[in-house]
């Protein structure tokens, strides 16, 4: 039996442009210069979550998840990013190219929740932008959201560990979540955690190619797979208001689907306020907001 561990922190980040359409058109360019984000501190840096909602059939797709992984890549493990297939744009064939299901439970229920209006959209850290009327952002605004979390909030109300144990033989990971609270919160913290795979080579529409348009060897990236400890929104952290300093451990124990590759796939856990009592059709700064956000592989 062979058992793999590995650990490590949290952070922040920035940047990017594009525009829209029924599925969303994302206009060229996708790449910009980075910004020296200036030298780093001792303070607990808050990451930012890309929640991109997509599917294998919408055309535009393709350009969003540029976008996003160009974000990814720019600002050096401060932006992390989800891709979300659901919806129609997610639903497979039942015979021909497009026959794989990427859909799963987790991914359903929060497109479903949060009321997808066209593909593609996404919400950065689910964050309200002054110039947006929801949380559900086309693609063309998500780097002006990420740029507003950034100056607006660089350091994290805390900071959140990740350790990972996977038995090769058995299948089994185990996942240990640390939170560490900087600023003191409420009682709406949850903790979600997700497995997320990349490297998946499977067909996808993408209108920026001449001619036919369907990419049979597409390699999809950062595929929400399914949670680990529950229904999309996760865990209570504390009944209570939780306190400057406060610490909280959770672990988590589940086998792999034998359809997903251990050597590709990702432990990502966020901690967001969510609260039965909130509706997702308000504007409520703050409500559904996710604190911070940490990423690890599964194994080495």
């Amino acid at each position: 039996m062979a058992t793999k561990t590995n650990n490590r922190y949290l952070g922040l980040v920035v940047l990017l442009a594009l525009a829209v359409w029924g599925c969303d058109v994302v206009e060229a360019p996708y790449r910009e210069t980075p910004v020296d984000p200036g030298p780093d501190t001792s303070k607990v840096t808050r990451k930012i979550l890309i929640e991109d909602f997509t599917g294998f059939k919408c055309p535009n797709c393709p350009a969003a998840a540029e976008l996003a992984k160009d974000l990814e890549h720019l600002y050096g493990g401060r932006v992390y990013s989800v891709s979300i297939h659901a919806g129609f744009y997610a639903k497979p064939d039942p015979v021909g190219d497009f026959i794989y299901d990427f859909r799963n439970e987790a991914a359903t229920d929060l497109a479903t929740f949060f009321k997808v209006p066209q593909y593609p959209n996404g919400m950065i850290s689910r964050t309200l932008l002054p110039s947006a009327t929801g949380r559900m952002l086309e693609s063309g605004q998500w780097s002006e959201a990420v740029k507003a979390i950034i100056d607006s909030s660089a350091e994290a109300d805390l900071a959140v560990e990740l350790t990972n144990e996977y038995n090769e033989s058995t299948r089994s990971l185990t996942v240990k979540v640390n939170l560490d609270y900087v600023n003191a919160q409420m009682s709406d913290n949850y903790l979600a955690v997700f497995i997320v795979e990349d490297s998946i080579v499977k067909p996808q529409i993408d209108n920026r190619r001449q001619g036919d348009q369907k990419v049979l060897d597409y390699v999809h990236n950062h595929v929400m797979r399914g949670s680990v400890n529950g229904k999309w929104w996760g865990e209570r952290v504390s009944d209570a208001a939780i306190a400057a300093g406060a610490q909280f451990s959770r672990e988590y124990t589940i086998t792999l689907n034998p359809d997903w590759m251990p050597e590709h796939c990702k432990v990502l856990a966020y901690v967001h306020r969510y609260d039965p009592s909130y509706s997702p059709v308000n504007t409520n700064k703050g409500e559904y907001e996710i604190l911070q956000v940490e990423e690890l592989e599964v194994m080495k």
